[in-house]
Order: structure tokens, then C-alpha cells, then sequence
């Protein structure tokens, strides 16, 4: 059946062509050699489609692909770029690989199972692509497990593969990065809270066997985002944690298999806070947060650690993101950049100052960044009751897979790479006094309601008294 369906996609004048407009909404951004990479997806009606491309300042191009589905993550490697993300063949999911060679035209494949198959992340060594995905299985219950699998770009083989997971519901990858000699793959698992998330931290072998995992949490609902390598074999991981409260704060953990949980923080505000992203910037990470800081303002956040000892972080500098282009939200990266997305334009701050704009008319784009310090303890606290819990997955049986080419439509669509004005100054809170004043009497409401009755009932004592009733 499913042979069937990937001829079927591979006619382009049998799928369906949208009509409306495209409307781009990148997922991912990262700097590699110099070559500003993004993914995401493209929605037309109802429909989403994988948007991928590049900009290098002197060449910059983007694409659609006819196939529903999206992008996440991207690489470079070699003479190439790599892209993998989800296509739906006929409702079934399947891993997305797209190869965007110096210069040629997208070379997209799937990779796919009889049970459905996600593609998250990917990490490029020599001729093989380890991506990192998660299958469903319906039997004996309803459940995913985090599945590796090893692919030879330059055969077009399927080399391996490795599933594991815990005994109990969901586990689903994020990233996988290289650590020294073992692949690490982090994300989430339901391990031992029977209701909550933790996060996962698994190692892997090159051949694909599993070594060893981890698990961290608290008594809340925990999900990683993003995370990066550090010294001594630990990883500093970033995400949200949902507890008593019911909405999610910003978490920074560091994991190591030698002390556990290392250093452990929250960034919490009025409302909803996120992690999003870390990036390793020479011997200090910076993690880019989101959401309301502020009683009345929802802002991008990046804060700089520093390594105060081998173990210890600190944070050193605070910076909001601003633009008068629109909202700034914080893009998934590879560890590479600290990237921002505003509008259809794409920002990268660190360590190279580069700006693309999907679409035509682009205009010169200006950043503001903010000097946060001051403010930033008020929102950094720490968080308690998580502990490691070690061996939390095994491997469980992997599915046959196969690799098939798509001769898809691919549609190239306008992208410009603009200047990028970035100015700094000092952040000045903005005091409405209407607004002060209103929200101190909805705050003491109860007292100035009992205050004149107070009043009047000392009044009427008194008065009682002069009379001698």
C-alpha cells in the first residue's frame, strides 16, 4: 500500500496544488559556517508544507515542498545541507530527509514503517545521518518510543536503527547531539511520574546500542527544548516546568553522570515563561527565554552564564530583544547562534549579526537589546524536589524501515538577506500612573470598602459617648 502511495507522490500533476497564499512560519535557525540555515512550514487553506533554505549574504534561496508536513531541525555538512522534519504519504507520517546540495536542487527522501514515524532532529557524521524521531505503536497499548535511525546519504541505505523507551506512555526526542564518543539523545519520557513528563537524557553508541539513561524532574509536568554539551561530560538542558501553579516557567538544568543534578534554576513572571534555546558562546551559554517578565509585557530574553568554577553557573548579563518590525520570539537552534524570529524575517545575534526576510520589499531590520541585569534576579529562582533517576529506558523492538526518493514539486519562493541594525540601551520600565493607580485600588478594594465603615462606626462611638447614651 504504501509503495502505492509514494508513486503517487511522485507525480506531481496528480497532487493537489494549493491556491492560497503561503504563509511561512520558520521553526528553526542556526548559523554554520557562515550560512544562515532555516526550516519550518508553509500553510496554504489548512494545509501545511515543509519551508526550507539558506542565506549566505551573497546567495540566498527558500523553498516549498508539495507534500504535506514540515521541517525542524537542519545541518550542514560537507558540501551540502540537510533538512528533516514529517510528511504525511496519505495520512501516514513518515521521516522527512531533504538534501540541498551547493548550488542544485532539493533531493527530498522519506524514510518509513507500517506504524507511523516522526523525524525531530539529525546529526551529520562523515557519509551517515543520525536522525533522531518517534514511532507509535498500538499494541499492547497506545504509546511512542524514541527510534535512532542511522542513514548513508550518499547510498541512499538505511543502515540501522534503535528504539527504546520506559515501561509507561510517551517518550519523544528533542535533539541529539554528539558527546565525545557516544551520540546523546535528550527529550522527554513519562518514567516514573505516572501523570507527569520528565525530562530524558539518553547516550548511545555510534553502532547504535544503548548505554545508559537518565531521567529529571520534579513532581511537575517537565519538556525539554533545547540543550548543550558542556565540560566533564555534563549537559546543560532547557525547557518548561508546569506545577502547582498550572502554567509553564522557563527551567536551566545541568545533568551530569557524575554529581546529578549539578545546577538547577527557573525563570518564572506573571504568566507563561519558556526556554527555547541554548547556545554555547566560548566559555559562557546563553539561553534564549520567552514570555510575560513583565506585569504587562511579554518580551525575548537571552541570559548569559558563565562557568564561576567546573561546576557552578552564573549569570552574568541580561538582555531583552526588541523590534519595532513586531513580536520577537526565540528559534530553536544547533548550539550554533542565538536566533530570533520577527515576522517573516529571520535574526541572528550571536555570533554573527545576519538577518534574512522571507518574501518580497524586505527593508532594512532593527534590533533593540535592552540591559535587563538589574531585573533579572527577581525572575531567576530556584526550583526543588527534582531528582535523577538512572536506567529509565531499554531498547524495544525497531521496525522494518525503508528509504524511498520523492519526485516532488518543489517551489522556490522570494527570500532576501537584509542589513540588520542592532542598537543597545539601558531597559527603562514604562510607569502608567492611570494604570498604577487602578491597580492599587483593585488591590486594596477590601480595605478602602472597610475603611469608611471603620470610620463611621468609630464616629457613631464617639458620639454616643458625648451624649452619654
Amino acid at each position: 500500500m504504501l509503495p502505492l502511495m509514494l508513486l503517487i507522490l511522485t507525480l506531481p500533476a496528480l497532487h493537489p496544488q494549493p491556491s492560497q497564499e503561503l504563509a511561512p512560519n520558520v521553526l528553526f535557525a542556526s548559523v554554520e559556517d557562515g550560512v544562515l540555515l532555516f526550516s519550518g512550514s508553509a500553510r496554504s487553506g489548512r494545509l501545511d508544507f515543509p519551508l526550507l533554505g539558506f542565506s549566505s549574504g551573497a546567495l540566498s534561496k527558500a523553498y516549498i515542498l508539495r507534500v504535506r508536513g514540515y521541517l525542524l531541525s537542519a545541518a550542514a555538512h560537507g558540501e551540502s545541507f540537510f533538512f528533516v522534519g514529517t510528511a504525511y504519504l496519505d495520512g501516514l507520517p513518515a521521516v522527512l530527509l531533504v538534501q540541498l546540495p551547493s548550488g542544485g536542487r532539493p533531493r527530498v527522501t522519506v524514510i518509513y514503517s507500517e506504524a507511523p514515524l516522526y523525524g525531530v532532529d539529525l546529526l551529520p557524521v562523515n557519509d551517515t545521518l543520525y536522525i533522531a524521531g518517534y514511532i507509535y505503536r498500538y499494541t499492547p497499548v497506545v504509546e511512542s518510543d524514541v527510534i535512532i535511525v542511522k542513514y548513508n546519504y550518499v547510498t541512499g541505505r538505511v543502515e540501522g536503527s534503535l528504539a527504546f523507551g520506559s515501561v509507561a506512555f510517551d517518550d519523544h526526542p528533542k535533539r541529539v547531539l554528539a558527546g565525545g564518543n557516544s551520540i546523546l539523545v535528550i527529550g522527554d519520557t513519562y518514567a516514573y511520574n505516572v501523570s507527569q513528563s520528565d525530562v530524558l537524557i539518553a547516550k548511545v553508541t555510534p553502532d547504535l546500542k544503548l548505554v545508559e539513561s537518565v531521567a529529571v524532574g520534579g513532581a511537575g509536568r517537565e519538556s525539554a527544548e533545547d540543550a548543550a554539551p558542556m565540560k566533564n561530560g555534563s549537559i546543560l538542558v532547557v525547557g518548561t516546568t508546569v506545577g502547582g501553579t498550572g502554567t509553564p516557567d522557563a527551567f536551566i538544568v545541568r545533568v551530569s553522570d557524575i554529581g546529578g543534578l549539578t545546577y538547577l534554576s527557573a525563570a518564572v513572571g506573571y504568566e507563561n515563561e519558556y526556554a527555547a534555546a541554548v547556545f554555547k558562546a566560548e566559555n559562557s551559554y546563553v539561553v534564549a527565554l520567552y514570555g510575560r517578565f513583565e506585569e504587562d509585557a511579554s518580551f525575548t530574553l537571552l541570559v548569559n552564564y558563565t562557568l564561576k568554577d567546573p561546576w557552578t553557573l552564573e549569570p552574568s548579563t541580561a538582555l531583552i530583544v526588541n523590534s519595532s518590525a513586531g513580536q520577537v520570539t526565540p528559534l530553536r537552534s544547533r548550539n550554533t547562534a542565538t536566533a530570533v524570529k520577527i515576522g517573516s524575517c529571520i535574526a541572528v545575534l550571536n555570533p554573527q549579526e545576519k538577518a534574512a526576510c522571507l518574501g518580497e520589499g524586505a527593508t532594512p531590520l532593527t534590533v533593540d537589546l535592552l540591559d535587563f541585569k538589574e531585573q533579572a534576579p527577581r525572575i531567576l529562582t530556584g526550583l526543588y524536589g527534582w531528582r535523577p533517576l538512572w536506567s529509565v529506558v531499554k531498547a524495544r523492538e525497531c521496525p522494518s524501515l525503508q528509504a524511498s526518493d520523492l519526485q516532488l514539486q518543489v517551489e522556490e519562493i522570494p527570500i532576501s538577506s537584509v542589513k540588520l541594525i542592532i542598537n543597545r540601551q539601558k531597559y527603562i520600565k514604562q510607569i502608567d500612573p492611570v494604570r498604577e493607580v487602578i491597580k492599587f485600588i483593585e488591590r486594596n478594594m477590601p480595605l478602602l470598602l472597610f475603611t469608611p465603615m471603620l470610620a463611621a462606626a468609630i464616629l457613631v462611638i464617639l458620639e454616643t459617648r458625648k451624649h452619654g447614651l
